[in-house]
């Protein structure tokens, strides 16, 4: 679980919910399958707080592996689209082959 605070307010939020995670200017937004939860901790410190199923796409993106449907590209910019959910992360180039390779070691697992 991912031990969060929102304005006062402790929540402990289940890996399988989190959709994506997105940096919004100073907020970070958490996105799970049916709901939203901003705070004002660093991605990089909630990433330190997550498991082997989530990946930094992008320096304010990270995703949730298992939610991935597919990828699109227009010219040079890349997008992460997830399973049943409307919004889309961006792919940075450098880490756009390390997503590829993360993405085959998890359906590997499957």
């Amino acid at each position: 679980m991912l031990p969060i605070t929102v304005d006062r307010t402790s929540h402990f939020i289940h890996f399988s919910r989190i959709v994506l995670i997105e940096k919004d200017s100073r907020k970070t937004i958490i996105h799970t399958v049916d709901q939203k939860y901003e705070t004002n901790e660093s991605l990089d410190t909630i990433l330190q707080k997550l498991n082997h199923e989530f990946f930094r796409t992008h320096r304010s993106f990270i995703v949730n592996l298992n939610y991935v449907s597919h990828i699109t590209f227009e010219g040079d910019t890349h997008f992460v689209h997830f399973r049943n959910y409307p919004h889309y992360a961006h792919v940075s180039k450098l880490q756009k082959n390390n997503l590829y390779h993360a993405l085959s070691f998890e359906a590997e697992k499957l």
